[in-house]
């Protein structure tokens, strides 16, 4: 052996031995709140993440929680904590294709337990994906308030998950399922 394929030899087990070590026992990390998302979402823009937390009825497919303590808050406007879920098909129209595609059924087994959900339940759903946030955000002001120009009805959601699959979906009863917020901030008269 010469001298260069040894150095190389050591330089390669050094490197490996300096690698972190992943065990078979260490499960996915814990599922984020939108809350925890909430406190510094631009840290998470273009990583794959897994959010946990209920669906915003009357929206679509959009998950927030309306009293997390860390708003969102670009050019003076306070984004809802909520989050747009779309699948990977459409994911030019959000920026770049995504690297990966939606798995399909689990897509059907949540607008399923959407479309299932009574008048007084609230789909919990655990999801992995992709975050997007836009480069610039702005505020359009209405006659009757302000509007973002975020993801979804209305532009209200400041932030996009791509999702790669969804992980869970649970159906609770609840007197007081989340509905959709106001969108509109009050005009500057």
């Amino acid at each position: 052996m010469t001298a260069h394929r040894a150095l190389c030899l050591v330089f390669l087990s050094a490197c490996l031995g300096a690698a972190p070590r992943i065990g078979l026992a260490s499960g996915p990390a814990r599922p984020l709140t939108i809350c925890e998302l909430f406190k510094n979402l631009r840290r998470y823009n273009g990583r794959v993440i897994t959010i946990s937390g209920p669906m915003i009825k009357h929206l679509g497919r959009v998950i927030g929680q309306l009293d997390c303590p860390h708003p969102f808050v670009t050019n003076g406007y306070t984004w809802p904590s909520m989050i747009m879920l779309d699948t990977t098909v459409a994911s030019e129209i959000y920026g770049a294709p995504a690297a990966f595609s939606t798995d399909q059924d689990s897509m059907h087994a949540l607008d399923l337990a959407i479309l299932a959900a009574t008048k007084g339940a609230t789909v919990w759903v655990t999801v992995t994906g992709e975050l997007r946030l836009k480069k610039h955000y702005h505020s359009v002001h209405t006659n009757y308030g302000i509007l973002g120009d975020g993801y979804g009805h209305l532009g209200a959601s400041p932030a996009l998950l791509l999702i790669r699959k969804v992980d869970n979906v649970e159906t609770r009863g609840s007197p007081n399922p989340p509905t959709a917020p106001s969108l509109l901030q009050p005009a500057d008269r």
